[in-house]
């Protein structure tokens, strides 16, 4: 039987990440029955769990794929 799989979408863009964005990670880290996409902009050296997954783009990139996607007009 398939598992379902649960996959949640985070938009964050600006110009740095919270101070405590390290201890969020670590919330993450033992939901692995989750994968957690992190749409940014901004860079991040530091290490992120394997459930977690880091996808660095503009925000004008985001919009046109939701319109590509949906067909559906996107202005974030």
């Amino acid at each position: 039987m398939k598992k379902n799989k649960i996959v949640i979408i985070i938009p964050y863009f600006g110009n740095s990440l919270p101070s405590y964005f390290h201890l969020y990670l670590k919330t993450v880290e033992p939901h692995s029955e989750i994968t957690f996409h992190f749409l940014t902009n901004i860079d991040y050296d530091g290490a992120i769990p394997e459930n977690f997954k880091w996808i660095k783009s503009s925000l004008n990139e985001i919009n046109t794929l939701i319109t590509q996607k949906t067909g559906i007009p996107s202005n974030i």
